[in-house]
């Protein structure tokens, strides 16, 4: 039997396939080499968008404890490094005064405006970058080998000091501190109470008309009463140093140099005179005389004004003589007394208030130990009964403040440096009544708090802020990651272009 005929093998498809093979290696080595950078870049555009954060709000938090620009940029400095220590990550911050900055931030439009013109900074921007500007891109490894040595990537975070919702700072008791309301008091719906270390409510602390009030505090295990049935909230506030918020003021107000925010906004409430005799009588030089100037008076003649013009700042100190009594500045001994209205007063002596003086729509700073006696019928602040039509009054100390709650009348805010002390010896009902306290507020006696509907916020008390992270437009506040970029001899765009900023505020 004759054997068919016996086939060549197909020299050229052995060829084929075997160049096919290796062109499919080389493919698949290419991907598996491209998925692992991507992983890596991805992993490192996290740590920074995690530092970049984190940085933000160690500074934000600095800034909300009272604590300068430079100090808040020199925390978010220092937190970048103990997450990303240099020695270890490269250099990740091209220029610290542009990368690192305390800022301004204007919650209504959640943008970024400059800290200046007295305006404390609100925000902490940090940017961080691999990049050809800080000579540290992300390494390439399987890459490298057709060329692609590194990615350029960064990553910005932003946190502010905004405004809270919940607790507006013109309604309500907020201390730094413990917040202890005594037997007997009583709050309505909307009055903000707060404890930054602790709350104590008796029993029956909300109003039976219009619902619980607004209770919080960091930690709600650190509430003793009837929290459950108020309702109480975690929240933790960023509460200014009282002492050295009043301080300020009352720094500000005396230095005819310098105008604070707080001082444009109590002037533009105030107005100014007209009738500016009464200071001539006293011998006080008139000519000139303009809003926001200081009248320096003694205790003696500061009570002999007939009236108190309105829009200036009057000092009225009383010295300690060795071997005499201190000497007190009295107001409102006889019934022609005249009102405080619309001014600014600043003095170390104690007062003694008779049963004629009314104070409203003023600002009074109380320095040293503040030492406060009235004769029943005294009142600081509008007539009681009712929300206050026109402007707030506003009392201040830099130390402790006793403050008897018959003196206290609607509309009234009170700043103390220290504890607070708020005394009612009778049932008491004041709408609008707004305190803070640098250390501990207690209160005792029959008090009911009730809130005004304007009292959404008052631009010379402190302010009451959460820290959150935002994501305003940084067109203008950062440059664009490597804009010039070194020649690479390779086609196309090269890889160092690529920037992934999608986290370009932190979020």
């Amino acid at each position: 039997m004759r054997a068919g005929p016996r086939r060549r093998p197909l020299r050229g498809e052995a060829g084929g396939v075997a160049v096919f093979g290796l062109f499919a290696l080389a493919l698949c080595a290419l991907l598996v080499g491209f998925a692992i950078d991507a992983t890596n870049l991805y992993r490192h555009q996290t740590l920074l968008r995690l530092a970049a954060d984190a940085a933000a709000h160690a500074g934000a938090v600095t800034l909300a404890r009272g604590g300068s620009p430079a100090e808040a940029e020199a925390a978010a400095a220092a937190m970048v490094e103990q997450n990303l220590p240099e020695a270890r990550f490269g250099r990740l911050v091209a220029d610290p005064a542009a990368d690192l900055r305390a800022l301004g931030f204007d919650p209504a439009t959640g943008r970024l405006v400059p800290a200046a013109g007295g305006a404390p900074a609100a925000a902490v921007l940090v940017r961080l970058q691999r990049s050809h500007a800080v000579g540290n891109l992300v390494p390439t490894h399987a890459l490298r080998a057709v060329g692609l040595g590194g990615w350029t990537t960064g990553a910005s975070g932003v946190a502010a000091l905004v405004p809270s919702r919940r607790c507006p700072n013109a309604g309500g008791l907020v201390a730094r501190g413990t917040l202890s309301l005594g037997g007997g008091a009583q709050a309505g719906a909307g009055v903000c109470l707060h404890g930054q270390e602790g709350l104590a409510l008796p029993f029956g602390a909300a109003s039976p008309a219009g619902g619980p009030p607004r209770a919080s505090l960091p930690d709600p295990a650190r509430c003793t009463g009837p929290c459950a049935e108020i309702g109480v909230a975690a929240m933790n506030l960023m509460i200014p140093p009282s002492a050295a918020w009043v301080e300020r003021l009352a720094a500000g107000f005396l230095n005819p140099a310098v105008t604070l925010p707080e001082e444009t906004a109590f002037f533009a409430e105030a107005g100014f005179g007209p009738d500016l005799e009464p200071l001539a009588e006293v011998r006080v030089p008139v000519r000139g005389l303009r809003q926001g100037d200081v009248v320096r008076l003694s205790p003696f003649f500061f009570g002999l004004l007939r009236t108190y013009p309105a829009g200036l700042v009057y000092e009225v100190n009383c010295p300690a003589v060795p071997g005499r009594p201190r000497e007190s500045l009295t107001l409102g001994d006889f019934p022609e007394a005249p009102p405080l209205r619309g001014l600014v007063l600043v003095t170390d002596c104690p007062l003694r208030l008779g049963a004629h003086v009314r104070i409203e729509g003023a600002l009074m700073i109380l320095r040293g130990t503040a030492d406060i006696r009235f004769q029943p019928g005294a009142r600081i602040g509008a007539a009681p009964g009712a929300c206050p039509a026109g402007a707030r009054t506003r009392l201040m100390a830099t130390g402790d403040l006793a403050l008897p709650a018959g003196l206290a009348g609607a509309g009234l805010g009170v700043v103390a440096g220290g504890a607070l002390r708020l005394e009612a010896q009778e049932a008491r009902r004041i709408h609008g009544f707004a305190v803070q306290a640098g250390g501990d507020l207690r209160t005792s006696g029959p008090l009911v708090l009730e809130g005004c509907p304007e009292a959404a916020g008052d631009p010379v008390l402190p302010p009451l802020r959460v820290l959150t992270h935002v994501m305003p437009d940084l067109e203008g506040w950062v440059a664009p990651l490597d804009p010039d970029p070194p020649a690479r001899p390779l086609p196309g765009t090269p890889v160092e272009r690529l920037a992934l900023e999608g986290n370009r505020a932190g979020g």
